[in-house]
């Protein structure tokens, strides 16, 4: 079976594949990889990317987004970033990504946190901030929310030494 990858899907495999070279080295780590895997390879209609597909600006705005230090500050630094209506990114988001603008940047974030994590270099409060959560309790429940675990979980199972908590 022949599959053919839209930019965006390539794109989107090259950055699993680093996530994967990186050395990740925790189940949570390897479903997260197995799971893109599967959201890039099922039918793209099931993706949200039928015939309409799934409007440039937005495929623009989540890359721009996903990029190392770009990841919006809130969610009105998103919409904004879109150029369109409030209502019409929610609208959209909801259509192709099956999600609200708020849930996708929750998930992003948490995304960022178990990068950070994994690598060892800041502490868990270090790893909110710098995922733009000044809360530390709405981080851990995010966190927990999204990835099963605390965040101090997931560095003790990636055999990880703690520092500073």
């Amino acid at each position: 079976m022949e599959v053919r990858l839209s930019p965006f899907q390539l794109e989107r495999l090259t950055e699993l594949a680093g996530d994967v070279h990186a050395g990740e080295r925790t189940c949570l780590d390897a479903d997260y990889v197995l799971a893109g895997l599967v959201r890039l390879l099922r039918p793209q209609e099931a993706f949200g990317q039928g015939s309409t597909g799934m409007p440039e600006w937005l495929r623009q705005a989540v890359a721009v987004a996903r990029e190392p230090g770009q990841l919006p500050a809130n969610v009105p630094a998103l919409v904004k970033s879109c150029g369109r209506t409030p209502e019409h990114v929610a609208r959209s988001f909801q259509q192709h990504l099956k999600m609200t603008p708020t849930e996708w940047l929750t998930r992003e974030r948490m995304r960022l946190a178990c990068r950070l994590l994994g690598e060892g270099r800041l502490s868990v409060t270090e790893v909110a901030m710098e995922c733009g959560m000044e809360n530390l309790s709405h981080f851990h429940r995010c966190f927990k929310s999204v990835c099963g675990v605390t965040p101090l979980t997931y560095r003790k199972r990636s055999g990880l030494s703690i520092r500073g908590g």
